[in-house]
């Protein structure tokens, strides 16, 4: 019997691990134009935001990422995790409050009436997406060509992951701004989510 949690063997192939982690850096790992990492020593970088004062560099995780750009190749990108050690206090919370719902067709219904429409970033793309892994499919495998393609459709994704983000971020400083205490329902969604389908299947036989 196979332990629970457990999944079969992978071949780890080329293109299929896109991060690693570093779980430990030395001492003073980062400098303004270069980052140290074990085993590989000091790589030039370019830094996006200083580091905090006070806060010590703990982990960093090196991750593949397709841009946006065709004339600009695929990068790597460094997230770092920071520690700091500090006392927050324990104050109660206080402001307007408002309650969101989330929702199958609409994305949130908030408690003041407004109704947040759930994004279509990933369908305006699709027909797109579709082409490209057409051509894909009859191109030679580890072609010029095929990589090409793969870079095209690796970017693609990148664009709605990257507008995805942009669009929560948004959201969530959108409910921020109109109130001090946000309440939310304490729902297993995926459940719901997979009744709510069986009986509109329900409905339609």
């Amino acid at each position: 019997m196979r332990a629970q949690g457990m999944g079969f063997p992978r071949f780890k192939k080329k293109g299929r691990l896109r991060s690693f982690i570093f779980p430990q850096l030395g001492k003073n790992p980062v400098r303004n134009d270069a980052i140290k990492l074990p085993q590989f020593g000091w790589i030039k970088w370019r830094q996006h935001r200083p580091i905090p004062d006070g806060m010590e560099v703990k982990q960093a995780r090196v991750v593949k990422q397709a841009t946006l750009r065709a004339a600009t190749p695929t990068g790597y990108f460094v997230m770092l995790s920071l520690q700091l050690d500090i006392n927050i206090p324990d104050t109660p919370a206080s402001g307007h409050p408002i309650g969101i719902d989330l929702g199958l067709d609409k994305f949130l219904a908030t408690s003041e009436g407004e109704l947040i429409n759930r994004p279509r970033f990933f369908k305006t793309l699709q027909s797109k997406l579709k082409l490209l892994q057409r051509r894909l499919k009859n191109k030679k495998k580890g072609s010029s060509s095929w990589q090409k393609l793969n870079q095209k459709i690796a970017r693609l994704h990148q664009q709605v992951q990257d507008t995805l983000q942009d669009w929560q971020f948004k959201l969530a400083h959108h409910l921020c701004d109109q109130a001090g205490m946000i309440f939310a329902e304490d729902i297993n969604y995926s459940t719901r989510s997979r009744f709510a389908s069986i009986s509109l299947g329900q409905k339609g036989c």
